[in-house]
């Protein structure tokens, strides 16, 4: 009996395991253009996606509106341990107007050199077919490459995914 609680319990843990430890979804997508869309500044001036081009590689970063584990992302980017990543990132900030955006990016004081803006009807969102909370984008120029969505506490050990792809 000792025995069989002790298998059914190793068993639990097991199973536990490897539901929570699942891997975080860096998947590489179809290159395409980035598609049309448009999202909101601070002053609440219309921000066409093709004005969000850059030359060379840089992050699209979409997260949610009071979302615990984007918070946990935008911190790390935050305390500076990416340098010059923040100059290759545009953040976007789902669900939030943009009388609003301005306080988000306020407590993010590290990321002032990155583009903030808002998707108040979440537009980009449903063009990119985003889920989850928090999704990274890879674009090279105006090209869509890869995409993490979801990492949440995984997101540490991808840092220096992120950080190659913008600093090459």
């Amino acid at each position: 009996m000792f025995r069989t609680e002790r298998v059914l319990v190793f068993a639990c843990l097991a199973i536990g395991l490897l539901v929570c430890a699942r891997p975080t979804r860096l998947r590489a997508i179809e290159k395409r253009p980035l598609p049309d869309f448009t999202l909101i500044a601070y002053d609440g001036s219309e921000v066409a996606s093709s004005r969000l081009v850059r030359n060379g590689k840089w992050l699209l970063l979409y997260v949610n509106r009071d979302c615990q584990p984007c918070e946990s992302i935008l911190r790390s980017f935050d305390r500076g341990e990416q340098s010059g990543v923040g100059s290759r990132l545009v953040i976007v900030v789902g669900g939030i107007r943009a009388d609003a955006l301005a306080g988000v990016a306020q407590k993010y004081p590290g990321l002032a050199a990155a583009i903030w803006l808002a998707d108040p009807e979440r537009g980009m969102a449903g063009t990119l077919r985003l889920s989850g909370g928090t999704v990274v984008i890879g674009v090279a120029d105006s090209q869509l490459e890869w995409s993490m969505a979801d990492a949440g506490p995984r997101f540490a050990n991808m840092m220096s995914v992120i950080r190659g792809w913008v600093l090459q």
